[in-house]
């Protein structure tokens, strides 16, 4: 019998990174512009963690979103897969996953709300066994 291989690609993080962030952040227009960043991010993270955890793929799961200071924290797991077998290059998956999300951060309409006040996204992932496989952070782009 042929052992199936569990091998995460590029591709299926890509697939992942952006499905996600259009789902997550469409609740961004449930808040009006009026509450201050840490009122919106404290909605925000309550709203969200109210459908959580959620599976995202076949490989990932989004735990929980937690607030510190004016930076929303995003918690993933990795649930096939122990951190010592998986089959990618974490630097390469890392600084795709990254690119995709400053690259909606930037442009998506719907993190308007994100931009004007100025708020930090973090991304922190595991594996199964709650090792940590990496994390990132985005910013909006300062304005000139």
């Amino acid at each position: 019998m042929e052992k199936k291989s569990k091998k995460i690609t590029p591709a299926q993080i890509i697939v992942f990174a952006v499905s996600f962030a259009a789902a997550y952040f469409g609740a961004n227009y449930l808040f009006s512009n009026d509450n201050s960043s840490n009122q919106l991010l404290l909605e925000l993270s309550e709203e969200t963690n109210r459908t959580l955890p959620k599976m995202i793929d076949s490989e990932t799961r989004f735990d929980s979103v937690t607030i510190k200071g004016d930076t929303m924290r995003n918690h993933f797991t990795f649930i096939n897969i122990p951190n010592d077998t998986i089959e990618l290059d974490i630097e390469m998956a890392k600084s795709q996953m990254m690119h995709v999300a400053q690259m909606n951060l930037d442009t998506n309409r719907v993190m308007q709300e994100i931009r004007t006040r100025n708020i930090t996204l973090f991304y922190n992932f595991y594996d199964r066994e709650n090792n940590k496989v990496f994390d990132y952070t985005v910013q909006p782009k300062k304005q000139k």
